[in-house]
């Protein structure tokens, strides 16, 4: 019953947002390979260059996830392949970057722009990746890493790049989206910090019986353990979804945040969410904060 009750991805493909979204993505990737490869070779520190990877991985990530938004892909094997398409252009993007550093020594934006033709020579990439494993491009202690050791260290480097984007893709949490209205709902957090979920089974089956009094009858909570309610709405739609999280904040309130998701994306009626939204004052999310 309570399954029912929850917010279900479309499985609505929107091609042209989709192809839309690829486009942005991949120029984003085209821009920032430049840019972290610029880093990698100016900055030739090895735990540096791990700290880069990761980050140059989780901006392709983050910026694929509202490109995503902006091309209103509403399901989440959708963005996994969007993900998996920018990692790889964000990889080969740098390497051609690299490539191009090796041949004239300098970083040279347009260089870089007029040695594009290497996408369409796979076999020379590939060439040039052989030749390079071979007399090496990484130095640890004196020593350089070439053969194995150094496939070892761009399969990693592969992994961070191409893995984070689809870590955050995989990781983020549903937004649901109207296909009455052809837009996303927008967020609204409640003010209020209510008592902590404890009895969740109870409280979700008092949910499903009457979603209002059940909401009503909570009462504040601890200010370092709460529960935090928000409502996804869109002024006219029949449906309205309701999530809840537990949040207790270490330290007595000096340390980080720990959030459990009680109920994501619970169906209520409109009249429900209008009442709620009526009784408790809410915050409205921008767009990059959800």
């Amino acid at each position: 019953m309570l399954e029912e009750k929850l917010y279900k991805q479309s499985e609505i493909y929107n091609l042209p947002g989709f192809i839309s979204a690829i486009i942005l993505g991949s120029l984003l990737a085209v821009f920032l390979g430049f840019i972290y490869n610029f880093l990698i070779v100016t900055i030739p520190l090895v735990y540096v260059n791990l700290f880069l990877c990761a980050g140059y991985g989780a901006v392709l990530g983050y910026g694929i996830k509202y490109f995503s938004r902006f091309g209103k892909i509403r399901n989440t094997r959708q963005n996994l392949f969007l993900a998996g398409v920018v990692g790889f252009v964000g990889f080969y993007f740098q390497w051609i970057a690299y490539f191009v550093f090796l041949n004239s020594g300098e970083h040279s934006f347009q260089a870089y722009q007029e040695n594009f033709n290497l996408i369409y020579n796979p076999a020379l990439f590939l060439e040039l990746l052989f030749e390079l494993n071979k007399v090496g491009s990484w130095e640890m202690f004196g020593v350089i890493f070439t053969d194995f050791a150094l496939w070892v260290i761009w399969g990693l480097e592969a992994l961070l790049i191409i893995g984070i984007p689809l870590l955050i893709a995989y990781k983020h949490p549903i937004i649901p989206f109207s296909e009455n209205f052809n837009q996303w709902y927008t967020k609204y957090v409640f003010n209020n910090q209510f008592e902590s979920i404890v009895t969740q089974n109870q409280f979700k089956e008092n949910l499903l019986k009457n979603t209002e009094e059940t909401i009503n009858a909570l009462s504040y909570g601890d200010p370092f353990r709460f529960s935090e309610i928000s409502m996804f709405y869109i002024k006219g739609e029949q449906n309205q979804y309701l999530s809840i999280d537990n949040v207790f904040i270490e330290d007595r309130g000096k340390g980080k945040s720990v959030r459990t998701s009680i109920i994501h994306s619970f169906k209520i009626d409109n009249d429900t969410a209008q009442n709620l939204m009526e009784k408790f004052k809410s915050k409205k999310l921008n767009f990059y904060e959800y």
